[in-house]
């Protein structure tokens, strides 16, 4: 009989996300080359006074930051890296659109940035453009995972593992976040990340100032992450202090958050399609707290265990091919498995218009007639038809 989620939800729920995390992490290892610019090496053995090669490390991922130049890459290799400066690293520098910086694990997660010691967070994004994060584990920080400053452009956040940030008691005003886009920010990216317990466990009042994306920023794509156990606000919110504009946020997974989606603030031309939530603390997936909204779409969604959108949209929203009260069908939830039985409801059940090229393993889309919802394709070479 095929396992369904129901009322145990955040164990297995837990579950679940850990193998989204084998899952990612069992894909191939980064390639380390760059076709224009230089190579820096980082290791936990290294040393900042050596070359940066692969024989010579250097010891600081922001020694490297501090050097890089436009089509430079840093590989961070295995280890946990930690420090007491304000963020673990700062990226200071900006590349070009033919030559971005790249700050990239060696191997999938190999590279832990552990922000237990620092003041804000693991990775923090000044008023640069054209830089690339993609494939850490980050963990502990008091603020945030990735905290981009306002004005930053053109920001690729990809593979990474962020969690556990901000799991404390804390009375301030300020939210913390897996990942922050300030305002004036535009042209983030965000694929193929795992989040999860992210936020303060107290006081309860404050409980809504936390969140796994807190986007404030326009032209903004967030595509094939998992959302779990974010139950100190909401997964993605998008909250803009000027007007949120022009976000697409598709072929997600959402489980037990406090709350999956808001759109807060003035927010015009969002798209929320081909995603998969599964229960929340709240009735319904899409939840609004602004009263400037439009050109909103909601379409091509699965929600189990919880309802598509409450009802404070003022009817704006666009609402096409949701799929309601049915069980996603996961390959395996027992044995942690994301992945799409070949009998999911949500398999061919996509719109190809704005969603991912790719899943979050790197398989092309589609591999059916249509899209799958979520973040795996199903029946891909590394898929579930074999």
């Amino acid at each position: 009989m095929t396992p369904r989620i129901n009322g145990t939800g955040k164990t297995r729920l837990r579950r679940l996300v850990r193998l989204a995390i084998l899952l990612q992490a069992a894909a191939a290892a980064f390639p380390v080359c760059t076709a224009r610019g230089d190579t820096y090496y980082v290791s936990p053995k290294g040393n900042d006074g050596g070359r940066g090669t692969r024989v010579a490390p250097f010891k600081t991922i922001q020694h490297a930051a501090d050097l890089v130049k436009p089509g430079d890459t840093v590989v961070v290799q295995d280890g946990v890296y930690s420090g007491d400066s304000r963020n673990l690293v700062t990226l200071n520098r900006s590349g070009t659109a033919e030559a971005p910086i790249t700050l990239r694990s060696e191997n999938r997660w190999g590279a832990v940035l552990d922000g237990a010691n620092v003041e804000h967070s693991c990775v923090g994004i000044g008023e640069v453009s054209h830089v690339v994060v993609e494939g850490f584990e980050m963990r502990a920080a008091p603020w945030g995972g990735v905290w981009s400053e306002s004005g930053a452009e053109h920001v690729v956040i990809r593979h990474n593992h962020v969690h556990h940030i901000g799991n404390r008691h804390s009375a301030s005003h300020y939210g913390i976040c897996g990942v922050y886009v300030g305002a004036k920010s535009s042209h983030h990216a965000y694929d193929g990340n795992v989040f999860h317990d992210i936020g303060r466990t107290g006081p309860p009042q404050l409980l809504n100032h936390d969140h796994a994306i807190y986007n404030c920023g326009d032209h903004v794509t967030i595509t094939n992450n998992t959302f779990y156990n974010c139950n100190s606000g909401t997964a993605v919110l998008m909250a803009g202090y000027e007007t949120v504009e022009d976000v697409v946020v598709s072929n997600n997974v959402f489980g037990l958050n406090r709350r999956h989606v808001i759109l807060s603030k003035p927010c015009h031309k969002i798209v929320i399609q081909n995603n998969i939530f599964c229960r929340s603390d709240t009735p319904n997936a899409v939840n609004f707290l602004s009263d400037d909204l439009r050109d909103v779409t909601i379409r091509n969604n699965l929600v189990f265990g919880v309802g598509l959108k409450d009802n404070t949209d003022g009817g704006v929203s666009k609402l096409a091919n949701n799929l309601v009260g049915l069980d996603p069908l996961f390959r395996d939830p027992r044995r942690l498995d994301l992945r799409l039985l070949p009998n999911s409801p949500a398999i061919d059940a996509g719109i190809d218009e704005l969603a991912p090229r790719v899943d979050a393993l790197g398989n092309p889309r589609p591999q059916g007639r249509g899209y799958d919802l979520g973040a795996y394709e199903y029946g891909s070479a590394r898929g579930s038809r074999r």
